[in-house]
């Protein structure tokens, strides 16, 4: 009997000690889930992955995308879903301790990604799809709700999400607006972290009649839309967001670019109830033909091959005379040319873009340059203007106004000053571009002059002089525009970006001589 009471004083005992485990565990493994949703967690990473924050009501469509993008190019994607608030505050304080692991940012509403890209946390922004705000409930309840007031009115139970949630603070902002929210607000039942928590307590709770939700998020969960007249207008939408401390932007780039595409991630969004937002057309590697003025060259270089790294793309690039690269293009558009058509064109001097500006968008202005005198070093024949070209006994060079931009302005100016004819004999060099020119200048004893751009002289200011040329039409404005026909009118874009509209291509542009006239700068 003793020895009977021993063993089941034992068996007692582990059966406690079994059941206190149990309890420690799952203490342990909530205190661990907490954490994890806590701003501030860690993970290992696995430097192959790329790492997506995405917003919980964005879950569906991004992650079937993201197991399609996989498949197709072996490229593992990590998703972890909260709401857009909480995301944006672990983005901040991953770039606060240098230790980023995000490479997207998918919010919920764009107010989350102006507010990261605003302070630098997030860079490229690719639009995704939209979606309405709208009042649900389960389709077994048989409400009857027509405006906002019957919510109160018929003492309904309903529930809103939190404003860290991009679906709670559109609420609150659109009820806000309409002078419901703080009589809402009070009489609501409950409100949740995420859209997808306050549908499900919907869908599975007799405590929460109804809520505020996205429509996508009601009818994934199959509730009941009611079209109050008051919502109408609520429409939020959502983009994917390029994480500024991202280690693998181009990786980054190709899936923002995936989840964009209408041939991809637009098919998925409309899948999943969503009103997608056309992207560019889809290439796991797109490639960019890209038409510049040969003066442009040495400025733009640099700022093309980051680009090209950056994004993971492949820009053929053609320098030469406008002239010439609009002959080109007549050429190819009357098909006479097997030459892709360009998707950007920048110009030597605007005056050559509006002769193609039916096959472009807006030109944007980015430089000046003077078109100016280059004479020997200390000037031996004392040259001081265009009229001392028609000296006898001097020679100079020009640029072939057929397919230079630089020409056809000389000789422009040459026609206004009634010069025309009188410098002509004295032309002894015509060249294709003004680079050339300044190689002929600066490699054979045979010119005294050569009109060229500034731009086109910083290296040659060693051995000759520049003088300037005192007449409105002695400069030239170089622009850029996109082809209206470019299968890749936001790639294009973020490339004119990068040239017209930062701080490391105008110091790159000023270093080569030129001015800066671009009003638009950034890092």
């Amino acid at each position: 009997m003793t020895e009977h009471r021993s063993y089941q004083t034992k068996k007692n005992w582990w059966v406690h000690f079994g059941w206190l485990s149990l309890l420690v565990i799952a203490v342990l493994l909530f205190a661990l889930l907490s954490v994890r949703r806590g701003a501030g967690l860690r993970f290992a990473r696995n430097e192959k992955e790329l790492v997506v924050y995405c917003a919980a009501g964005m879950r569906l469509p991004v992650q079937e995308a993201a197991k399609s993008y996989t498949e197709k190019y072996d490229q593992p994607i990590r998703l972890e879903y909260h709401s857009s608030g909480h995301l944006e505050i672990l983005i901040r304080e991953e770039a606060k301790s240098g230790k980023p692991l995000a490479d997207l940012y998918i919010p919920a509403n764009d107010y989350f990604a102006k507010k990261t890209a605003a302070d630098g946390l997030t860079q490229e922004y690719f639009p995704l799809a939209t979606f309405r705000l709208v009042l649900a409930s389960k389709r077994e309840t048989n409400l009857k709700i027509t405006a906002l007031d019957d919510l109160l009115e018929q003492n309904i139970s309903f529930v809103m999400c939190n404003p860290e949630a991009a679906a709670g603070r559109f609420a609150q902002k659109t009820l806000a607006a309409l002078g419901k929210y703080e009589a809402l607000n009070k009489a609501m039942k409950a409100s949740f972290p995420t859209v997808v928590e306050a549908a499900n307590a919907i869908q599975t709770s007799d405590d929460a009649q109804a809520g505020f939700l996205w429509d996508t998020t009601a009818r994934q969960y199959n509730l009941q839309i009611f079209d109050l007249p008051e919502l109408a207008g609520a429409t939020s939408s959502t983009s994917v967001n390029v994480v500024s401390t991202s280690k693998v932007p181009a990786r980054a780039l190709s899936f923002a670019r995936y989840l964009s595409a209408p041939e991809q991630g637009n098919a998925v969004f409309a899948r999943h109830f969503f009103s997608p937002v056309p992207g560019d057309r889809w290439q796991e590697q797109p490639e960019l033909t890209f038409f510049c003025g040969g003066v442009n060259r040495n400025a733009v270089q640099q700022t093309l091959r980051e680009f090209e790294e950056r994004e993971g793309i492949l820009i053929r690039s053609q320098f030469g005379g406008c002239g010439m690269l609009v002959s080109t293009m007549k050429s190819i558009k009357s098909g006479q040319s097997e030459a892709g058509f360009p998707d950007v064109y920048m110009t030597c001097d605007k005056s050559f873009y509006a002769m193609v500006a039916e096959d472009f968008g807006e030109g944007k202005d980015i430089s000046t340059t003077d078109i100016i005198i280059l004479v020997r070093k200390d000037n031996p024949k004392e040259i001081e203007s265009l009229e001392d070209l028609a000296r006898e006994g001097i020679t100079f060079g020009t640029t072939d106004p057929k397919l230079s931009t630089l020409g056809y302005l000389s000789w422009k100016l040459f026609a206004l000053m009634g010069l025309e004819e009188a410098v002509r004999d004295n032309v002894i060099v015509t060249t294709p571009t003004a680079h050339e020119l300044v190689m002929q200048m600066t490699s054979h004893p045979k010119l005294d002059a050569a009109l060229v751009y500034a731009a086109n002289c910083h290296f040659a200011k060693e051995t000759c002089d520049l003088i300037p040329i005192d007449h409105p039409l002695a400069k030239a404005t170089q622009n850029i525009g996109a082809s209206l026909r470019t299968p890749y009118p936001r790639l294009t874009e973020r490339l004119m970006n990068a040239l017209h509209s930062t701080k490391k291509s105008k110091a790159r542009f000023l270093q080569h001589g030129f001015q800066w006239v671009s009003d638009l700068e950034s890092e």
